[in-house]
């Protein structure tokens, strides 16, 4: 599907979902999956790497002029959803 440009939101934002629901990381960006505790090492760096994947998922299906809008928040997904 065509990255977000300034014109495609509203077909962007459905298949950019069913992207994240397939990759297994939209929970991530929805913000149901919240940040394990730092007692429970291995389930924390599943979830960085969840929160990463989502992160550059977004962020690689944006045109390079819709980039502006996450600015500051390439590493949080559920940012840089809010934002778009």
């Amino acid at each position: 599907f065509p990255k977000l440009s300034s014109t495609n939101y509203k077909s962007w934002v459905g298949d950019m979902r069913a992207l994240l629901m397939i990759k297994e990381v939209w929970s991530i960006v929805n913000g149901d999956s919240v940040q394990p505790t730092a007692d429970d090492k291995k389930e924390l760096l599943e979830w960085k790497t969840k929160r990463g994947k989502a992160a550059g998922l977004i962020f690689s299906n944006l045109e390079s002029d819709q980039r502006v809008h996450v600015k500051g928040f390439k590493e949080d997904p559920v940012q840089m959803w809010a934002l778009l």
